[in-house]
């Protein structure tokens, strides 16, 4: 590390040139390049570097530094000034120390929506039919073999089913937040757009008529 000596204080660049990384922490900028911060009041910290306090002053609730000669800048002066570097260098080191990591969570949050989007559309193709029962419950109807099932769209049944599903198309297999996500927009779909149905369990009452359900689990019916 540089002694304050050997400091070499630069010019503000325009701070509007770069508001990406001029809205980075200037405490979380100090803490990355090894400083100690003392906080002075009135929202404002001492910086120093081993035993030597630097000629720079933090405002941390403005988000801005001040420089040894009155000019105020932000994380693009502060390691310009620190480092004794350019500019590039100074946006090339914030890039590597925190805007590579924050792009790549936003990469990953990315590929997780676009996965629920794509199990959503997957779901769709195979024509379910989302429904809501009188309690406000959400269900679908979809094709399981040779037959229909119902099944709650909160259960680990259609989970199963709809990761199954992505994996027969895409030889993917889903991540659970994807999953989750997709099921969540299933569920609002059945409760908003989809029609309100009563469910009964084996016996249903429909128009006056009692309906029987002798179907087995394969949904075959025995031969009378």
């Amino acid at each position: 590390m540089k002694s304050a000596a050997s400091i070499k204080i630069t010019p503000v660049t325009l701070i509007a040139n770069y508001p990406d990384l001029q809205s980075l922490a200037i405490e979380d900028v100090a803490v990355k390049l090894g400083l100690h911060i003392e906080h002075v009041g009135a929202g404002q910290a001492k910086v120093s570097q081993e035993q030597d306090v630097l000629p720079v002053v933090l405002n941390v609730d403005a988000n801005t530094v001040t420089l040894e000669n009155g000019d105020e800048g932000g994380p693009i002066e502060f390691v310009m000034t620190v480092n004794s570097c350019d500019t590039s260098e100074a946006m090339k080191w914030l890039n590597k120390h925190f805007r590579g990591k924050k792009k790549q969570a936003q990469e990953d949050d990315s590929q997780k929506k676009t996965q629920a989007f794509q199990l959503v559309e997957i779901v769709q193709a195979a024509e379910p039919m989302l429904f809501h029962d009188e309690l406000g419950d959400p269900y679908v109807r979809v094709p399981v073999e040779e037959h229909l099932e119902t099944m709650k769209v909160h259960s680990r049944r259609l989970r199963d089913w709809i990761r199954l599903l992505m994996f027969k198309k895409d030889k993917k297999i889903p991540s659970s937040e994807a999953t989750n996500s997709a099921i969540d927009i299933l569920a609002a779909m059945a409760r908003f757009e989809g029609p309100q149905i009563t469910l009964g369990n084996r016996v249903a009452l429909h128009n006056g008529d009692f309906y029987y359900d002798l179907a087995n689990k394969h949904g075959k019916y025995p031969i009378c």
